[in-house]
C-alpha cells in the first residue's frame, strides 16, 4: 500500500486503512511507534497486559496450577545481586 503524508494541524500524518486497524488491533488502546533502520513500525500495545492486570493473571495461573513448584529464579544470579542488594 502507498499513501501520502497529510497535514494535521502543525504536524503531518498518514491515513491507515480500516482493515489494517482492525487486523492489528490498533484501535484497542495505546500504540507504540518504533524507529527501525529501514523505516517506522506501528504496533498495538493491546496484547501486552498492563501492570494493573498482572495480579489477576498471577491469581488465575495459580488457580490453574500453572505456577511453578520450584523457585523459577533459583540459581540465576547477576552482578547486581552481589553488589547492590543487602540480604
Amino acid at each position: 500500500m502507498q499513501t501520502k503524508l497529510i497535514q494535521i494541524g502543525n504536524s503531518k500524518g498518514i491515513r491507515i486503512p480500516k482493515n489494517y486497524i482492525e487486523q492489528f488491533d490498533l484501535d484497542k488502546g495505546k500504540i507504540e511507534i518504533l524507529i527501525e533502520t529501514d523505516g517506522i513500525k506501528i504496533k498495538s500495545l493491546s496484547s501486552i497486559p498492563s501492570i494493573e492486570t498482572w495480579e489477576l493473571l498471577f491469581q488465575q495461573a495459580e488457580k490453574s496450577n500453572e505456577k511453578p513448584e520450584n523457585d523459577f529464579f533459583e540459581g540465576i544470579a547477576n552482578s547486581i545481586d552481589d553488589s547492590d542488594w543487602t540480604w
